[in-house]
């Protein structure tokens, strides 16, 4: 009799063990039926007649301690259309779900917040609409939540930042979400990525976001964010990224800038409102690579505080009210020398005057972009720019510049848009211009140049822009040298 009951015990345990395991399986069939498109056959495989569901194209099972129940779902990048069925939900084991790079629409299944062992949740690039369901906040062992690039809108929940103990990455950039930031993000104590860039926020950067003490990158730029940066916020001694580039932020940054950042790489800080100098302590952030100040009211001389930033890699100042008057508060330029990774340099747009000093020429060879234009330097151009051999792009455009284009002009191989206008440059132009055999846009127009355009312009098979406009060329002369040319837009007169 003893032996009658256990065979009953086993069966009906069997049974259920088995009910559980079809639950699993019905579940992944109910996906399949929402998927739409299956340009590459990825699900084909999912027929539970011929292969083990825990076998099937991106199912992954748990062979210990729940044997043959789904742990992770991993279809990303398959270009899978349709949408996202709610029964995901009763995959009551699973830990990961990877549904990004793919085609599904609809909306967000709010039964995702069923799921209480989950731990990441990528539903990136998309069509995904509606709101983010306020149901995942009770996703409580969540790390990743990534909806980055899709169509969501309404507000970030406020519940996110409140239940949510263990999440190190959130990431809903580049979508329409309105609002505020919820201040409760900053309870987040386990968060390294936060990414909210792109979408139609508003309010202030909530001064809270300070108490993420474990946040890497920072990324709110492409809103409507206003009021002051959070002084805070530059005390998170782990960041590496800071990006709040594209708002109506407004106000000065705080003198001690940089005095605790000493893993950041990336400031940016562009398209903003911000006034004020820029802190010597910046120059405490030696690791920084890229510095973007650009199209604000920063003023002021910009301090000679890059020189030990040997990783410096791009540095844009343009668009905003710097002064210069002499050597000394061009000696920012001076200190740029030591950059031997510099590419790509400019301080276009601003108040800036002074003779440009010859350090300029021995900035890195790797420099490609260099922009000055639009400022008051005087002086002539530095004798020995030639040895920037890699500069793609050379702008003195705008300034008062005297003297003559440098003879050796023609020795950058890789020049493709090099501009003088609107100075008081005279002479000649050098004939090996002809070398720059790249050249796409010469613009010389509002100087005092004369004589002829030299024959090796016939050369520049590339050129599709040249702007001759108001110098004093001989003009039957010019027009012979460049006949063999097919210019797309030519300025004469």
């Amino acid at each position: 009799m003893f032996f009658f009951y256990l065979l009953l015990s086993f069966m009906l345990t069997s049974t259920l063990l088995a009910n559980k395991i079809t639950d699993d399986h019905l579940a992944l069939l109910a996906f399949k039926n929402g998927v739409t498109s299956d340009p590459s056959g990825a699900l084909s495989s999912w027929n539970i007649e011929t292969v083990h569901f825990c076998n099937w194209t991106g199912v992954s099972c748990s062979s210990h301690k729940h044997p043959k129940r789904v742990t992770a779902l991993d279809l990303s990048t398959l270009g899978l259309g349709g949408f996202i069925s709610p029964s995901i939900a009763n995959l009551s084991f699973i830990q990961s779900i990877e549904l990004s790079i793919n085609g599904f629409s609809g909306e967000v299944p709010p039964e995702f917040g069923f799921l209480h062992r989950l731990q990441y949740l990528n539903l990136s690039f998309n069509a995904l609409h509606g709101v983010v369901p306020v149901n995942l906040a009770n996703c409580s062992k969540l790390r990743v939540l990534s909806l980055f690039s899709n169509q969501l809108t309404g507000s970030i929940p406020v519940e996110l930042g409140q239940t949510l103990p263990k999440l190190e990455k959130l990431v809903l950039g580049n979508n329409s979400f309105t609002g505020v930031i919820p201040s409760s993000i900053g309870n987040l104590s386990s968060l390294t990525l936060l990414s909210l860039t792109l979408n139609n926020l508003q309010g202030i950067i909530p001064e809270e976001l300070g108490r993420l003490s474990k946040l890497i990158t920072f990324l709110v730029a492409g809103n409507s964010l206003n009021g002051s940066i959070p002084p805070v916020l530059f005390n998170i001694s782990s960041l590496i990224l800071f990006s709040v580039t594209s708002n109506e932020l407004d106000g000065s940054l705080p003198p001690s800038l940089g005095a605790k950042l000493p893993k950041l790489t990336k400031l940016f800080l562009g398209g903003n409102k911000l006034s004020g100098t820029i802190p010597a302590s910046l120059s405490n952030a030696s690791m920084l690579q890229t510095i973007g100040l650009s199209k604000n009211k920063f003023s002021g001389t910009v301090p000679p505080v890059f020189g030990g930033m040997n990783g410096l890699f791009l540095l844009n100042l343009e668009r905003n009210q710097f002064q210069a008057s002499d050597a000394k508060d061009l000696s920012y330029i001076d200190s740029l020398v030591n950059c031997s990774n510099l590419q790509a340099f400019s301080i276009a747009s601003n108040d800036l005057g002074g003779v440009l000093p010859q350090s300029l020429t021995n900035f890195s060879k790797e420099l490609r972009f260099l922009f000055l234009d639009y400022n008051h330097f005087s002086g002539i151009i530095p004798h020995g720019i030639e040895n920037l051999i890699s500069l793609n792009i050379m702008n003195f455009g705008g300034n008062d510049l005297t003297g003559q284009i440098p003879e050796h002009i023609g020795n950058i191989p890789m020049l493709q848009i090099l501009s003088f206008e609107d100075n008081k440059l005279t002479g000649n132009i050098p004939s090996n211009i002809g070398n720059l055999t790249q050249l796409a846009e010469f613009r010389i127009s509002g100087n005092k140049f004369e004589g002829t355009i030299p024959s090796t312009m016939k050369n520049l098979h590339q050129l599709t822009t040249l702007d001759l406009y108001d110098n004093s060329f001989r003009a039957r002369d010019t027009r012979r040298n460049l006949l063999a040319n097919n210019y797309h837009f030519v300025f004469w007169i």
